[in-house]
């Protein structure tokens, strides 16, 4: 054999499904929720109620899946929790049947139905994490995470488009049904090819798991006690990064549940219009996530170092963001606007590499709890961004509420100046 298998990379792809599967899931009940509202006659504050129910379920379960990662692998976790989107995703199409059955109110229903999902969603980017820091050497993490996570930015520009067409031509309950489908799919896919560490899969040769050894970090495999995770909380650092990504998590979660909402109710698109127009931001993140991942890696093998290295990409990407949000809320043109926004959007999730890549490297060896714990962060501020968005809008205008974003963008980039992602 002259030359290293590349099988880690088809792990990141895999891991890329599932976040594909994991966001059509997610966020096609925001595409879906204006026929929602109507059918149930549900106010804009109510199906916030719904989003936040989604979202505090999933950072509640964000920890403990780190943790269950860190102990039994990514593999198994992962497997089982894409069935688990599965059954609650078929579960909330037919909502309106099991709020017949059981007397219990469609609103209850659909906020039960959407933690319960939130709880089983909860795995994937920390256990995602885990399987990154076990295949790929320093130097390529930016660019896995980046990969991995740019299924975030597939799976939303994929599904609104399919969605509304879905809800046009049959009913909104059948975009459930159908990504319940998939999610079968993905799981039997992810047991059937991906392994937790390199040498117990069969595809992987000598040079590349002598590759993968010689750019690992001595701590990122598992097995760590108490004092280890005693020690990750003690880290000013790593409090920092996740206070940072909670400011991001805020803005990145205006977009995924209000901007199709946004289109057509201020903005005054036609519902299948906003489908297709919601799916630019995600084109351009799809491009800027990879593309943020792959110069952090690369700028941190520069006289940059480490910390500069890690810092350039999340700081101007949010930096940017702030600008072009305050651009779009004043933008007469409905269409301009909606370019502008979308810009935003890409900038937004242009940060997720060198995110988690800092997590990873400061993490010790609790790679799955640490990347809980920083996804935790930015879903604290998912919760509050689903509902504070619509009531600041509600009381102060549309320009106000994003004017507000435009703000924690820039203190998500001002933090960046304490982490220091050489340091564990």
């Amino acid at each position: 054999m002259n030359a290293p298998s590349r099988t880690r990379w088809k792990i990141a792809c895999l891991l890329c499904g599932l976040a594909v599967v994991n966001y059509f899931q997610r966020v096609n009940i925001s595409v879906a929720g204006d026929p929602i509202m109507k059918a149930f006659r549900l106010t804009q504050t109510q199906m916030g109620n719904v989003f936040s129910a989604f979202v505090l379920g999933y950072t509640l379960f964000q920890i403990p899946g780190g943790m269950l990662a860190d102990r039994f692998g990514p593999r198994q976790v992962l497997g089982w929790a894409a069935l688990s989107w599965g059954l609650f995703t078929f579960l909330t199409g037919a909502a309106g049947k099991i709020s017949l059955l059981t007397g219990v109110s469609i609103l209850n229903a659909l906020i039960v139905l959407r933690f319960l999902f939130g709880l089983c969603e909860g795995p994937m980017f920390p256990a995602s994490a885990r399987a990154v820091a076990n295949w790929f050497p320093l130097t390529e993490r930016a660019r896995a995470n980046g990969l991995a996570i740019t299924g975030v930015s597939v799976g939303s520009f994929l599904m609104p488009p399919l969605v509304s067409w879905m809800v046009l031509k049959l009913s909104w309950e059948s975009s459930f049904f159908l990504s319940a489908a998939f999610s079968i799919l993905i799981a039997r896919a992810w047991f059937l090819c991906a392994r937790d560490l390199p040498a117990q899969h069969w595809a992987v040769n000598a040079l590349e798991l002598k590759t993968i050894q010689k750019g690992m970090s001595r701590d990122i495999h598992p097995g760590s006690g108490s004092s280890s995770l005693l020690l990750s909380l003690r880290s000013g650092n790593l409090w920092r990064l996740v206070a940072s990504y909670t400011l991001s998590g805020y803005v990145s979660y205006v977009f995924i549940f209000w901007f199709y909402l946004y289109l057509v109710q201020v903005r005054k698109f036609g519902q299948a219009e906003s489908a297709w127009l919601t799916t630019v931001p995600w084109i351009l993140a799809a491009f800027t996530t990879m593309v943020g991942g792959y110069l952090s890696d690369r700028l941190i093998m520069t006289r940059l170092g480490m910390d500069w290295g890690r810092r350039i990409v999340p700081m101007a990407c949010q930096i940017g963001a702030a600008v072009f949000l305050t651009i779009g809320a004043r933008v007469e043109n409905g269409y301009v606007a909606a370019a502008v926004l979308s810009i935003c959007t890409g900038l937004i999730l242009g940060v997720e590499g060198p995110y988690w890549a800092t997590a990873n490297q400061i993490s010790d060896k609790n790679v799955g709890f640490t990347g809980g714990l920083l996804n935790t962060g930015s879903n604290l501020g998912g919760v509050l961004s689903p509902t504070l968005t619509p009531f600041l809008a509600e009381h102060y205008g549309w320009v106000r509420a994003l004017d507000f974003t435009g703000l924690v963008a820039l203190g998500a980039a001002l933090l960046w100046l304490s982490v220091s992602p050489s340091k564990k």
